[in-house]
């Protein structure tokens, strides 16, 4: 852990979350917002929202295992 970069988790996510929605008008043609049909359009909306996705689902990863921990004890940690 860096100790001067302490971001929450809670903005960390929803982060992720809104640059996620936003990526997902990107993966497909979008009339409504009239993007150009286009593979290099298509590319970057795949990779950032891999990216989204990360960043969304590793600061969750503590939380499930902390209410995972709460119901079943130490002794079935593994």
């Amino acid at each position: 852990m860096v100790p001067f970069l302490t971001i929450d988790r809670r903005i960390v996510m929803i982060t992720a979350a809104f640059f996620g929605s936003v990526t997902l008008f990107c993966s497909g043609p979008s009339a409504l917002l009239h993007f150009p049909d286009s593979l290099w359009l298509l590319i970057l909306g795949q990779v950032l929202l891999g990216f989204a996705c990360a960043g969304a689902i590793v600061p969750c990863l503590p939380e499930m295992t902390s209410a995972v921990l709460g119901k079943f004890g130490r002794e079935q940690r593994e």
